[in-house]
């Protein structure tokens, strides 16, 4: 890349912007495969959790097996959010290739993450926690634990 004091070519330009665009498509599409894994764990360790109480009689580990579900969930809205972030700078660079020929600079993926990840806030993360994609299927053994717990600790079921 030239030197900052360097003005870029319409093809340099063109180049680098492809280059940012498809890196961000490639490095937002793994974040894909992270909540994946997520889910898997969450309904693995927590359904799981759920059996050993009964095998194991405890109370407890019915808790245990909500709150992990919550916990792997928060990670899911995390991972989410941290994605959500980079279509910002991607929907920047799809205008400049739809012909909206504004000012762009390339390369600034970094700063504009920053700066949308900021804009996020409490609010915006809930909306993502409660999407489908990432609620479901952590709520099943959030749900579980939340209808077992309490008929347990009436004596209404025992383990």
């Amino acid at each position: 890349m030239p030197p900052a004091s360097e003005k870029l070519s319409d093809q340099e330009l063109h180049s680098l912007l492809k280059e940012e665009y498809l890196r961000i498509q490639a490095f937002t599409q793994s974040f894909d495969d992270k909540a994946i894994t997520v889910k898997a764990w969450s309904v693995t360790f927590s359904l799981a959790s759920i059996i050993g109480a009964f095998a194991t009689h405890s109370q407890a580990v019915i808790l245990v097996a909500g709150l992990s579900a919550v916990a792997f969930w928060l990670t899911e809205g995390y991972i989410r959010a941290y994605q959500y972030a980079y279509y910002d700078r991607a929907g920047v660079i799809e205008k400049y290739f739809s012909g909206e020929r504004g000012t762009i600079s390339p390369l600034q993926t970094g700063s504009s993450w920053a700066s949308s990840f900021a804009k996020i806030g409490f609010l915006k993360l809930v909306k993502i926690l409660l999407w489908p994609e990432v609620l479901l299927p952590h709520a099943l053994p959030i749900v579980i634990s939340v209808v077992l717990f309490p008929l347990v600790a009436l004596g209404v079921l025992s383990l």
